[in-house]
């Protein structure tokens, strides 16, 4: 099965930055939940940003996500895209662009420009900002809202940079409807417009939403735990005909209203088989206990072992059993098109 990325930023709220940046972390757990690695823009960059600012209000905080953030790298879970050292592959990603595209993106890299040119003349002239604003707290609310608006930026870029020089499939946390460029004459000569087109989803809004419909692992919850789980062989059937399903509403011009009623749909329907699943199977099973138990008791009194290790042997295949019952009963399941994340919310 294909690999596919998800690009992100990391979020700092400043009243609440130590929260902020456990939560930002931790999120982490549910994107790896559905991809197969997050990529970062500037990561390296951003984390000299957190010690310069937090650094000396929250020491303990950001020693901790900077160490776990080199920790996910060595992993191979997360990445950094080093944004700043690639620039030039602009240059190529441009000319192979539509007009409009080439004009959307050109003000996507004017805008970062801006921003960045912005924060490091907040750091350059932090003395005479913070008695301008009359206010330290309101400082730190411009400077990360800057790097905020920056860091969405340019995930959208390396979205595009990954995705047309490495032909990996990548999806943005940021998703921006398909614009529309249109020219409008009127008194003054020459107008341009740019305006969303109608409302059909596109690759980054039908990831997201299923995104967002899965849960947030707890903070005990291992990082290996995740991976575990998206590796296991039924997981991965799982997760390929979700994937299948979603490309059917992307061919099929799907809004984001209907995406969201078809799923919760399915995801019902699948919810409700796996839920009669279960009283089946307890029925049976219940019945097999009875009938079961007081003759177990009497070999255990009567020092019969080798019977007992007949019914350990008998409960193993049973479970064996209950195994290829539920591997049936999810193949015939209507909605097992979302099961993935029907098992996903079971775990985590």
């Amino acid at each position: 099965m294909a690999e596919i990325l998800f690009s992100k930023s990391f979020e700092v709220i400043p009243e609440k930055s130590d929260l902020g940046l456990y939560n930002s972390l931790y999120s982490f757990k549910r994107d790896l939940i559905l991809f197969d690695k997050v990529v970062f823009p500037n990561l390296d960059k951003f984390c000299r940003h957190l010690i310069l600012r937090e650094g000396k209000k929250n020491p303990f905080e950001v020693q901790l996500v900077v160490k776990e953030l080199q920790n996910l790298q060595e992993k191979g879970l997360i990445r950094d895209f080093r944004l700043d050292q690639n620039h030039r592959l602009f240059d190529g990603l441009l000319k192979s662009m539509s007009d409009e595209d080439e004009m959307l993106t050109g003000l996507l890299i004017g805008m970062a420009e801006e921003h960045e040119k912005g924060i490091v003349n907040l750091i350059r002239n932090k003395s005479s900002y913070i008695k301008k604003l009359k206010d330290e707290k309101e400082y730190d609310r411009v400077y990360w809202g800057l790097i905020s608006t920056l860091e969405k930026l340019e995930t959208i870029l390396v979205t595009k940079l990954i995705s047309f020089y490495e032909g990996v499939d990548i999806v943005d946390s940021f998703p921006v409807k398909k614009m529309q460029i249109t020219r409008v004459v009127n008194g003054e000569g020459k107008e341009t417009k740019i305006s969303p087109t109608k409302d059909t989803i596109n690759k980054h809004n039908a990831y997201c939403f299923v995104l967002n419909e899965l849960p947030f692992p707890s903070d005990t919850t291992p990082w290996e735990a995740i991976v575990d789980y998206r590796s296991d062989a039924d997981n991965r059937l799982r997760i390929s005909r979700m994937r299948t399903w979603m490309q059917k509403t992307l061919k099929d011009g799907y809004s984001e209203k209907e995406l969201k009623e078809e799923y919760e749909h399915l995801y019902l329907e699948f919810e409700n088989s796996m839920k009669y699943h279960k009283i089946k199977n307890q029925k049976s099973g219940l019945k097999v206990f009875v009938t079961a138990l007081p003759e177990l008791v009497e070999d255990v009194m009567k020092l019969r072992f080798g019977k007992i290790a007949t019914g350990i042997y008998n409960s193993i295949f049973t479970a064996t059993l209950e195994k290829i019952q539920l591997y049936e009963a999810e193949a015939s399941s209507p909605g097992k098109e979302v099961g993935y994340n029907y098992f996903a919310n079971e775990k985590f």
